[in-house]
């Protein structure tokens, strides 16, 4: 009996000894586990940050060749325009001299303080140094009347019209305006504009333009102005397209008074938003309501600064037309635009061309009568147009440019979607206005307990607590002597399971501070967005006020001849 006994505790032992050796086993693995998982999230963190580490690298390589290229084609700019301005000086530096003597030559006439002589020797040797130049010519023919040589004068006229018969032909007009020769003068205007395509003009009409805006010409030539300019726009307008084109030019001139802004104190959209430069090209497009306001307001309102005498006026014009429309220089002005285009960007060559576009067309060698309009309107000191000119241009215009106007606001208006999205890590939302803030509040609420509900539904006993607990249970009926070791499993099992909800209040207190933190941001998002609403509406709104000083332009009260006291009205 007592050896039977026996025999059934040592076969108790073994299966205690056996349910010992499993359990152990059981937590090794569950160790072992433990360490695969944590090896494994340690592997899946630095494949993040190699990840991380490997778009960093992609981001510094890609900015570092942007920067590269910029640097590139600066400095291959810079090369090239000293190159360009040295052909223009090697070819046309001569003309320059010849230029800078004409208005030298006019004014020595006047005060009689020149030898005459001295004045035919000068404008021989220009023709010498300057053969193929128009002006050289023009200025013998000048020097010729001085002397009262009219076959020479004869001839020198014949020779400027050989070389340029339109610059001759204008050169003409306003010399014999300066010494109050109004037949002779009316001839060769219409020797001019007889010579005209509206389709095709040369650039030198802005001069004519500038005569006729600032009432240099007399009442005869200035009726001449308005009936041709008259006939060019009815003739222009009936194109088929023409209304469309003169729009789309319109639209792109007006563009080019969009200016940047500076949107970084909009602290946390900057931060947390998903679409930062669509933001920053809508508050940039705004900018054009009150630059064209105030750009218009200062052509109309401000004093036009002219001088008392028609003689300085006219040698102003003469000094304009000889000095900035060679067309032979036009194509070398042209690249020496562009390349300053590049220069001025830093070598960004995409906004460099968008820069140079609008701006283009001023340095063609022809263009037509409404897109002088344009040039002189909107690029006035490029395309050196006076003041009054801008006003007669925009006066002209006026229908086209409140037709472009509208257009460029509704595309300005279509691209700004009112809907501005941001993210808060994972978290996505969105508003129009800022209104919203309770529906973003409990939509980052909802998507935090979602979050929280799905790491806590990790956190679980594994099988080896359960093992713990079934030996605890199963081991006292086996052997009472064995209760201690019951009781240490059980208490063993109690550390896990209360374990368990320790780590779930881990995990509880974290969402609670994301959420807590997250309801700050979004007030200052949303804060924020009504506030980037407010200032594009009100400046979106400045359009009803520039529209508003458009529409009130009379045509009529922009040309005015201060040389007389004749008010002429187109």
């Amino acid at each position: 009996m007592a050896e039977g006994l026996q025999i059934i505790n040592d076969n108790i032992g073994k299966v205690l000894s056996s349910v010992n050796v499993v359990n152990k086993n059981l937590q090794v693995l569950e160790n072992n586990i433990h360490e695969v998982n944590k090896s494994v999230i340690t592997v899946e963190g630095k494949v993040i940050g190699v990840e991380q580490a490997i778009e960093e690298i992609k981001n510094d390589l890609l900015e570092f060749i942007r920067k590269d290229t910029l640097a590139k084609n600066l400095q291959l700019a810079e090369t090239k325009i000293l190159q360009v301005r040295q052909e223009i000086e090697s070819k046309f530096g001569h003309n320059k001299i010849v230029r800078r003597n004409t208005t030298g030559i006019l004014q020595g006439i006047d005060a009689k303080i020149i030898r005459k002589e001295a004045i035919v020797s000068n404008t021989e040797e220009m023709m010498l140094n300057t053969p193929g130049y128009w002006l050289a010519p023009a200025l013998v023919a000048l020097s010729a009347w001085v002397i009262d040589n009219k076959e020479i004068a004869d001839r020198a006229v014949q020779e400027s019209i050989r070389r340029s018969d339109e610059k001759a032909s204008l050169f003409f007009t306003l010399i014999n305006r300066r010494y109050g020769r109004y037949e002779a003068s009316e001839k060769w205007l219409n020797r001019y504009i007889e010579m005209q395509d509206p389709k095709h003009l040369p650039q030198d009409m802005v001069v004519v333009l500038d005569a006729y805006s600032n009432g240099l010409f007399g009442q005869g030539l200035t009726n001449q102005c308005y009936e041709k300019i008259d006939t060019w726009i009815t003739e222009l307008s009936e194109q088929v397209g023409f209304v469309e084109k003169q729009r789309e030019n319109w639209k792109k001139a007006l563009g080019s008074k969009i200016t940047k802004t500076d949107i970084s104190g909009f602290t946390y959209l900057n931060k947390y938003s998903e679409n930062l430069e669509k933001l920053q090209e809508v508050m940039d497009n705004t900018t054009i309501h009150e630059n064209l306001y105030e750009y218009f307001k200062e052509i109309f309102e401000s004093e036009i600064q002219s001088t008392k005498r028609i003689e300085v006026a006219l040698d102003q014009l003469l000094d304009k037309l000889v000095s900035e429309f060679d067309t032979e220089e036009l194509p070398l002005k042209k690249e020496e635009k562009r390349l300053v285009s590049i220069i001025d960007e830093g070598g960004d060559e995409t906004k460099a061309k968008i820069r140079f576009e609008a701006e283009e067309s001023i340095y063609n060698s022809f263009i037509e009568f409404t897109t002088l309009l344009t040039n002189s309107a909107m690029f006035a000191e490029k395309n050196n147009a006076s003041k009054a000119t801008q006003r007669l241009s925009i006066a002209l215009s006026k229908k086209w440019i409140i037709d472009a106007y509208n257009d460029k606001v509704t595309e300005i208006r279509t691209k700004f979607s009112t809907k501005i999205p941001f993210a808060i890590g994972e978290w996505k939302g969105q508003s129009n206005d800022g209104k919203n803030e309770e529906e973003m509040i409990k939509s980052f609420g909802d998507y935090c307990i979602r979050n929280e509900n799905s790491e806590i539904a990790t956190v679980k006993l594994s099988g080896s607590n359960y093992l713990k607990i079934l030996s605890a249970a199963v081991l006292p009926f086996i052997n009472p002597f064995l209760l201690i070791g019951s009781v240490g499993l059980g208490y063993w099992f109690y550390k896990d399971y209360k374990g368990l909800d320790k780590r779930k209040e881990t995990i509880s207190n974290k969402y609670n501070e994301m959420r807590k933190n997250g309801i700050g941001i979004i007030k200052a998002i949303m804060a924020e967005v009504t506030d980037f609403i407010r200032d594009v509406q009100n400046k979106d709104n400045m359009c009803k006020d520039t529209l508003n000083y458009l529409e009130n332009i009379n045509p009529s009260q922009f040309i005015y001849n201060k040389y007389s006291d004749t008010r002429q009205i187109l």
